[in-house]
């Protein structure tokens, strides 16, 4: 938001919320250079440092090609990483129902919209519902906490679009919106439905 949007100034700012967000912030706040952006006007110019994060970049998939090509990318692997997404279940974090609302969470959002409207745009928060929704018994509303936060950040003004009832909870088979029926991001198809919902739901928003 501050390196690239500030400069662009877009009308419509999308915040895409996943359920373990909470749970990288708890490792995210102990790096001192992310929690400098709470600072009005810190910066790291990085779009003018193109060139350089390039070289970065680089170096840093140099030190892990040796990696990608003996572990990796082989067969064997890639079938141990299917065994256990089939047989283990959802990974911990969509297991776990008790994560902690940080106050962080709410400071964040709330410099995020200030940032936003300074320029005359519009912060949305788009919350994506895990795999565990479609595999696992448990409450729309109080799973990994989502009524909490979701009026956290009604309570801030920050328009909420669910995609949980906006895509998932009335699909035939919402499983069939993730790759081979597994655990994980959403398939082509997952992403193309998440992205009209938005839309459409900016537009009855703005109406």
């Amino acid at each position: 938001l501050t390196e690239y949007a500030e400069s662009l100034r877009p009308k419509k700012v999308l915040w895409v919320y996943y359920e373990n967000d909470l749970d990288n912030l708890n490792s995210e706040k102990s790096i001192p250079i992310l929690m400098q952006y709470l600072e009005d006007n810190f910066s790291q110019h990085l779009m003018d440092r193109q060139e350089e994060i390039n070289r970065e970049l680089k170096e840093l998939l140099d030190r892990h090609r040796l990696l990608s090509k003996t572990r990796l990318l082989r067969l064997s692997a890639i079938r141990a990483k299917i065994r256990k997404l089939i047989f283990s279940g959802p990974p911990d974090y969509m297991q776990n129902t008790s994560a902690t609302i940080d106050p962080l969470f709410s400071k964040i959002l709330t410099k995020a919209k200030e940032r936003t409207e300074a320029w005359g745009g519009e912060l949305y928060f788009i919350y994506l519902p895990s795999f565990a929704y479609f595999t696992e018994p448990i409450n729309d509303d109080l799973y990994r906490k989502k009524s909490e936060v979701i009026e956290l950040v009604k309570n801030l003004s920050i328009p909420v679009i669910d995609i949980y009832h906006e895509v998932f909870s009335d699909h035939p088979d919402p499983l069939s919106l993730f790759p081979l029926r597994m655990g994980g991001h959403y398939n082509a198809e997952g992403y193309s439905k998440v992205a009209k919902a938005i839309v459409s739901s900016i537009g009855e928003q703005i109406k």
